[in-house]
């Protein structure tokens, strides 16, 4: 396992930097770790998580945000958040990049916070979430809550959570995970406050709990549109297959599956799955459009 400074400057937009972790055996899965609003991609516990995942095959890239790339010290500023949350758009662009195919996105406390926005408002982005310390509301202001975007969340999501940390209770973050309408896990390090404790046991059960619920069967963002061009034809089968499932979990009825046209391999087995699918009434190739015979529209029972 190799941990190297990692830059990348796109033409336009915040750069993209931070240590990138690479695995020796790469298991084609990757993950963006962000720091909390006090801190940098230096945090003892991102370099723990992060160690021992690319110990796993897992590559990870502890990025600054945008915010602490400008500013060494100091919290975020009033209107910091969007281009923190673009920061984080890019660096799961540059780990996919280096050919990772299945990248998931999170951070401690602000950085997952962001995270999981821009998770909410492009479903697309991360395959799912890893959320150190949610910030659920500033302490002592339990009304004050920060879930208005997680009804929205697509995203399988876990959150590792202290026992005794005053940004939310375990009942508080309980009820907010109700609010998810996919896949969710709160994994409690007992007696531990809003830093986790900071050091390695901390560090090791939240890369633990990740791989056990990330590497459970596929799961993947659902909205009524998917694209597979970023899905290898051999795990092709099994996505288009839990897609569709939680697509029906979801109650969602008119669906677009984009394929694309090449050789039309990935479209025989999108067709395949369809044809014995048994919660599936009709489907045919996409309006001229919507991408033609490159996509197929499906209608839901």
């Amino acid at each position: 396992m190799s941990n190297a400074p990692f830059s990348e400057q796109p033409p336009d937009g915040p750069a993209v930097s931070g240590y990138l972790h690479r695995p020796a055996a790469p298991s084609g899965e990757g993950l963006v770790l962000a720091h909390g609003a006090g801190s940098s991609c230096l945090a003892r516990l991102l370099i723990g998580i992060a160690s021992e995942l690319a110990d796993g095959g897992v590559t990870v890239l502890r990025c600054d945000l945008p915010f602490r790339q400008a500013r060494r010290h100091g919290p975020p500023r009033a209107g910091d958040a969007a281009r923190d949350r673009e920061g984080l758009r890019r660096a799961v662009q540059a780990v996919r990049n280096l050919g990772v195919s299945r990248v998931f996105l999170g951070g401690h406390s602000y950085g997952g916070r962001q995270a999981s926005i821009l998770a909410a408002a492009d479903p697309e982005i991360a395959q799912g979430l890893l959320l150190l310390s949610y910030p659920l509301h500033p302490p002592g202001r339990p009304a004050e809550l920060r879930t208005a975007h997680f009804p929205s969340l697509r995203a399988p999501a876990l959150f590792v959570h202290g026992s005794r940390d005053p940004f939310g209770s375990l009942e508080e973050m309980r009820a907010a995970l109700a609010l998810i309408p996919v896949e969710t896990e709160l994994v409690v390090i007992e007696g531990a406050a809003h830093d986790l404790g900071g050091g390695e046991q901390a560090a090791s059960e939240a890369a633990t709990a990740f791989q056990r619920f990330h590497s459970q069967p596929v799961r993947i963002p659902v909205t009524d549109v998917f694209d597979l061009h970023s899905v290898p034809p051999p795990e092709a089968k099994a996505v288009v297959e839990a897609y569709l499932e939680e697509a029906h979990r979801l109650g969602l009825k008119a669906l677009r599956i984009v394929h694309g046209r090449g050789i039309g391999v990935q479209r025989e087995i999108v067709r395949s799955v369809l044809a014995r699918t048994p919660f599936v009434e009709s489907y045919a190739d996409a309006p001229a459009e919507a991408g033609g015979w490159g996509a197929t529209v499906v209608t839901l029972r």
